[in-house]
């Protein structure tokens, strides 16, 4: 029932996200199951494509875009995009993000870097008080450096571990996980403080090998998060400032009608509690590398 409702949260950002999709707009479209729903709500708003022209950034993407109609372009058509829709893995209170957890972060990013707007859509457990809690941090590798990158990411303390995919060799032996670009994903720890985090994605990119990482940062315009009790909130950068945390109004909303003494706590307290912390302790549990 919980991953059923993270699931509605997802379709309502996705629903809101959509409404601003101008006709007749360029747009990119980004990968993971919250981005497929706003390219359904998409085909559900324009019937037919509605003029929309459209680039996905990922095999996936693009499949499911065209089987609900909507135009695909070639990139080469494109020189910016109006905007661009897509989900994250997790959101820090200055909406820096982590993107990757499918492997598209490459595309991703290079497609938000040619849009005017980005548009990120999540459900309420993405929020994170800083990065790493739930997720790993992605770095796309040229697979024949794999062995140099990740000495030098051990070196940094970032823990790399080589993601594997479901499937297995001849002789059963599992086999790399191998992004649309022919490329292998190191799936690193974040460390415990970034001072500086376009630095810290500036320092990882220009290591030999490395093709790109999944820390987006400065490039959220408007993140839509879909709320427990049916809302969508809005968090903008220009709200960061004056947020000391984007989960405070998160954990307001659920403690909202639980006011009553926490010793004994009444059934209905109890069942709600706070989701978030409960929530990040089974994704790290799940991760392939140890979180914070």
């Amino acid at each position: 029932m919980q991953s059923e409702g993270l699931e509605n949260e997802k379709i309502r950002a996705a629903r809101v996200a959509t409404q601003l999709v101008p006709e007749d707009a360029t747009v990119a479209l980004g990968s993971g199951s919250t981005a497929h729903h706003a390219i359904k709500a998409l085909a559900a708003r324009f019937p037919g494509g509605g003029g929309l022209r459209c680039v996905a950034s990922s095999r996936r993407s693009e499949e499911i875009a065209k089987r609900f109609s909507l135009q695909i372009v070639p990139l080469e058509e494109v020189e910016r995009f109006d905007l661009m829709l897509d989900g994250a893995d997790e959101v820090a209170p200055n909406l820096t993000l982590i993107k990757g957890g499918g492997g598209a972060h490459f595309r991703e990013k290079l497609l938000a870097r040619m849009s005017d707007k980005l548009i990120v859509m999540v459900d309420h457990t993405k929020l994170v008080r800083k990065l790493g809690m739930r997720s790993p941090l992605p770095v796309e590798v040229v697979p024949f450096s794999v062995p140099y990158v990740a000495r030098e990411l051990s070196r940094r303390a970032l823990m790399p571990t080589l993601r594997m995919s479901a499937s297995t060799s001849l002789e059963g032996e599992p086999l790399p996980f191998v992004t649309d670009n022919g490329n292998h994903v190191l799936d690193c720890r974040v460390p415990s403080e970034i001072l500086d985090e376009k630095s810290w994605d500036l320092q990882l990119r220009a290591t030999p090998g490395v093709v790109e990482t999944g820390l987006f940062v400065n490039m959220a315009h408007l993140v839509l998060v879909g709320m427990p009790d049916g809302r969508v909130e809005e968090l903008r950068p220009k709200d960061a400032a004056h947020r000391p945390s984007s989960v405070s109004f998160l954990e307001e909303a659920l403690t909202e009608r639980a006011k009553a003494p926490a010793a004994p706590s009444p059934p209905k307290r109890k069942e709600k509690g706070p989701r978030l912390p409960r929530l990040g302790r089974r994704k790290r549990a799940a991760a392939a590398v140890p979180a914070q």
